[in-house]
């Protein structure tokens, strides 16, 4: 299996030089891994870039006993913990498989010796750092704007692979709701339309 989906990624985000393109090649590495395997854990630093090209992903912090997702990654996304990565500091979440998957990822220490030799990628790194932020601004209002049947309703139209791949308890604790109110609200827009896909019971 080849590095051109991570390659094409990184393409879109700027333009990639034959050079640039090799170097790639060389250093992005694969890997598979099994259902509820961590990709990081609360404790270590991020030094991983990781691209999702099969499976699905959670990221969680723990509260109380229970997971809290802050965040789902479908396939052809990049994963990280921004400011654990390049600040290389603890970081407070976990990553976790929620399917078995497929992924490419880039070191730290090797994407430190490709900004000696290739300048030009901090556009790259500045551009997932923009993303990330912009992001989590969008979370944080929407859900300060948002009743929680509203936020349900934009989780269902926006990102549908979240209902059909997160289990009901963890979808309740990402919109900050009890199952119960999940399951309410759930009832209330299936009567309005059919089309809104369920999460596992």
């Amino acid at each position: 299996m080849n590095n051109l989906e991570l390659i094409n990624f990184l393409t879109f985000l700027n333009p990639v030089n034959a050079d640039l393109r090799q170097r790639l090649i060389e250093i992005i590495k694969t890997e598979h891994i099994k259902k509820r395997h961590f990709l990081q854990q609360a404790g270590d630093p991020a030094d991983r870039i990781w691209f999702l090209e099969k499976g699905y992903m959670m990221g969680y912090k723990w509260k109380e006993d229970r997971k809290v997702p802050y965040r789902f990654w479908n396939e052809q996304e990049l994963i990280l913990s921004a400011e654990s990565f390049f600040l290389q500091k603890p970081t407070m979440e976990y990553i976790e498989a929620v399917n078995p998957s497929i992924l490419k990822y880039i070191t730290y220490e090797d994407l430190k010796l490709l900004s000696a030799d290739f300048p030009e990628i901090h556009h790259y790194t500045q551009r997932i750092i923009l993303d990330y932020e912009i992001f989590q601004e969008k979370r944080v209002y929407q859900f300060s704007a948002n009743s929680a049947l509203e936020n349900y309703v934009i989780l269902a139209r926006n990102s549908p692979h979240v209902l059909r791949n997160v289990p009901v308890d963890n979808i309740a604790a990402f919109l900050g709701i009890s199952r119960k109110t999940l399951n309410r609200i759930r009832a209330k827009t299936s009567q309005r339309s059919k089309n809104i896909p369920e999460g596992d019971v």
